[in-house]
């Protein structure tokens, strides 16, 4: 079965239209007000408006033809599990976007819709040859163009986006238009991009104390878990068994692929057209529907075998096979002046072929058979013994915490039970499958299991204090007359001079620090000021103040820009805090389960 899916499995190359805002793709209009078309059949709710499971499945399935079609290889479980959460947080943010439309009571007409599309083609109508005269977008033959039959079709298949950006551009008005920006806040945006500091500075990071200098005592471990124990949260964590059949190709692959470049360069030199053969042949099949055709491009930046085989060969002739880290190339050069070359290449990919390809194709059938989607625990082993392969442990696999295994193994996981058996995982160099061995749930771990977590926890505290304390002390002398540079030389710490810079390119620290640093006037110092992993201690050694008399001919176009800024992060801030907020139901759990799951609920599948 694995095998004929293999095989059946071909590259497809489209171009996808993408709508303006990635989170409107889908025309959900209707869907969370009662429309008559919601069913008891629900992926879930967003604040109290359900979404039927049958419309989620299809866009999770629309989308996933357009991502399938923008891929030469199948999509894994990550890709498809990411395609789900996409289309989850369209749904949300479109319910909620349509919940806000009708409190503020923003509408859209037809005439509206009509006007901007008129007005505003989509950018790719722009660079059409057909809107341009004399290489610019002809305004007029576009309008022409929206009234014939042709536009008239295409219309509606723009009315929904256009009525989309329509509609978020309105609620962006109404809620920006009280933003404005001060002059004095103005000229503070423009000292911090033009305003030079040069500062002495002294980091003392919080592990300035080694841990042995730092003791934690019992009392204070049991008190943290009174006190803190939340704090100590953890999420689902399986730890997995996995087997793998290797399917890199071998020494008889790449003879076959230095045979078939042989064979098609031959065939070349017997007439047939070097643009035909690229076109049927080649595995890069971009610059093959092309005939091949590369372009010019500069030495350095191809494959170093290839590059030198390019700028080496003679100009017109055909190359014999290059061995290169993508396949062997049939290259073909075509112009060739200093460092920039101009010409053509098909490749020949080393990849599994004849017996290899067939024996390596048995092992994964086998393995599917005899562990995928298996319930049984032992099914591994029994795999294992049967194909002569090892089984290895991964290490612990952490929901929503970064994969300790392939990615598409971390996602099953994430509902697979303990003894569960994935379906056959696959790269580009290998088949696995894997076990859940063993599972420890979500939550707060008990005061034993967390002693070690608690203790390491409050030694960092401590350690971190200790850092202040030496930080001020540093301070404290400097004060008194001492050079800060050698208030640091006790603790083994650098003195540096960074600068001159501009505070909104600090090349060091930000946030407090920064702060600090732009208030102090000439020989000032300031400290201990926390940023990233330690404590920082500062002096202005110089200052080169702004020009103000720049910032009077700019300020009409500061302010508008700022303005723009501010109007952005406030839309922002307010469609985080209503995302935030919404109250949401998700069973999507109960609608993707693994496919073991699914045989063991219903006994009459085979």
């Amino acid at each position: 079965m694995m095998q004929a899916f293999r095989n059946s499995a071909k590259p497809i190359i489209t171009i996808v239209a993408i709508s303006f805002f990635a989170w409107l793709v889908f025309d959900l209009s209707g869907l969370t007000g009662g429309s008559g078309l919601l069913t008891t059949t629900s992926v879930g709710k967003v604040n109290g408006h359900s979404i039927e499971s049958r419309l989620f499945q299809e866009a999770v399935s629309r989308f996933t033809e357009q991502r399938q079609q923008q891929s030469a290889e199948p999509l894994g479980l990550a890709e498809l599990a990411q395609i789900r959460d996409q289309v989850w947080e369209q749904f949300i943010q479109e319910t909620i976007l349509d919940q806000e439309y009708k409190k503020w009571g923003i509408s859209v007409s037809a005439a509206e819709i009509a006007e901007v599309i008129r007005v505003s083609p989509p950018q790719e109508f722009r660079t059409t040859p057909d809107f341009q005269t004399d290489g610019q977008f002809d305004q007029a033959k576009y309008e022409l163009w929206l009234r014939s039959a042709t536009g008239q079709g295409y219309i509606p298949l723009l009315e929904q986006d256009y009525r989309n950006q329509i509609l978020q551009s309105k609620l962006a008005r109404h809620l920006a238009a009280p933003v404005y920006v001060s002059d004095p806040e103005l000229w503070q945006r423009f000292r911090d991009q033009n305003e030079l500091l040069t500062v002495g500075a002294i980091k003392v990071p919080f592990s300035v104390l080694t841990d042995e200098a730092v003791s934690v005592t019992a009392s204070e471990i049991e008190s943290f878990y009174r006190t803190r124990r939340e704090e100590l949260r953890r999420e689902r964590t399986a730890w997995l068994s996995f087997v793998t059949v290797d399917r890199r190709p071998d020494a008889s692959d790449t003879a076959a692929a230095y045979r078939r470049a042989l064979t098609l360069r031959s065939e070349i030199e017997g007439g047939v057209p070097f643009a035909e053969v690229a076109l049927r042949e080649s595995a890069d099949t971009v610059s093959g529907f092309n005939g091949g055709n590369l372009g010019e491009w500069t030495r350095g930046r191809m494959d170093p075998a290839f590059d030198s085989a390019a700028f080496s060969l003679p100009i017109g002739t055909l190359s014999e096979p290059v061995l290169s880290q993508f396949g062997y190339h049939l290259i073909q050069i075509s112009q060739r002046s200093g460092d920039q070359v101009t010409g053509a290449h098909i490749l020949i990919p080393i990849e599994l072929v004849g017996d290899h390809r067939s024996a390596v194709d048995a092992r994964a059938d086998s393995l599917e058979a005899l562990a995928a989607d298996r319930l049984d625990p032992a099914a591994l082993d029994t795999a294992a013994s049967a194909l002569g392969l090892s089984i290895a442990q991964s290490g612990p696999v952490v929901e929503n915490g970064p994969p300790a295994v392939l990615p598409d193994a971390a996602v099953w996981s994430t509902q697979a039970e303990v003894g569960e058996h994935s379906p056959v995982i696959e790269t580009r160099e290998t088949f696995h499958v894997f076990r859940v061995d063993s599972i420890r749930e979500a939550g707060i771990p008990s005061l034993d299991q967390a002693r070690q977590q608690i203790e390491a926890r409050l030694r960092a505290e401590k350690q971190k204090v200790e850092a202040r304390i030496l930080a001020q002390e540093m301070v404290t002398q400097a004060e008194d007359g001492k050079p800060l540079a050698t208030a640091a030389e006790p603790l083994g710490l650098e003195y540096r001079v960074i600068g001159p810079f501009a505070p909104v390119t600090s090349p060091e620290f930000g946030g407090m620090a920064l702060g600090a640093a732009m208030a102090l006037s000439s020989g000032e110092r300031a400290g201990p000021i926390e940023w990233g992993d330690g404590f920082w201690v500062l002096e202005l050694l110089n200052r080169i103040p702004a020009d103000s008399s720049v910032f009077t001919t700019q300020l009409a176009t500061l302010r508008d820009q700022a303005i723009g800024s501010a109007r952005q992060a406030l839309l922002q801030q307010y469609f985080a805090e209503l995302r935030k907020s919404a109250r949401i139901v998700d069973n999507r759990d109960l609608i993707y389960r693994t496919a073991a799951q699914i045989a063991a609920s219903d006994p009459t599948l085979p």
